[in-house]
């Protein structure tokens, strides 16, 4: 189950505290803002869509391959980096967001990308 992932509870829990703090609150810490939510946008996003494949495939062992995580942080980049920033003026182009996708998704690969009887989830 994803909510056994420890590292998929915490990002999640930072992603949603952080969006409390900035909108409910109005408190902007300027770093943080900037970066933690590209930070974890990969670990979260392909933690739920790894989840759901494992469903859909009944297979619990599923992993993604380097190149489907790859091809997550080339797809966010242009997404949110290139195409959004053309269409919006609330969002913007920066090139510091691309290595937070790439970051997110290396320790999305390295510690989260398991099989789940690995984590002792059966």
């Amino acid at each position: 189950m994803i909510l056994k992932n420890k590292l998929f509870v915490l990002s999640t829990v930072l992603f949603v505290v952080n969006q409390i703090m900035e909108k409910q609150f109005g408190i902007f810490i300027p770093l943080i803002h900037a970066y933690l939510d590209d930070l974890l946008c990969m670990p979260v996003v392909l933690s739920i869509t790894l989840h759901i494949l494992r469903l859909v495939l009944k297979n619990e062992k599923y992993v993604f391959s380097k190149i489907q995580v790859f091809f997550a942080v080339i797809y966010f980049s242009v997404m949110f980096e290139g195409i959004l920033p053309l269409f919006s003026v609330n969002h913007t182009s920066d090139i510091m967001d691309i290595a937070a996708y790439g970051t997110g998704a290396i320790i999305f690969f390295k510690h989260m990308n398991i099989k789940q009887l690995k984590l002792g989830i059966q």
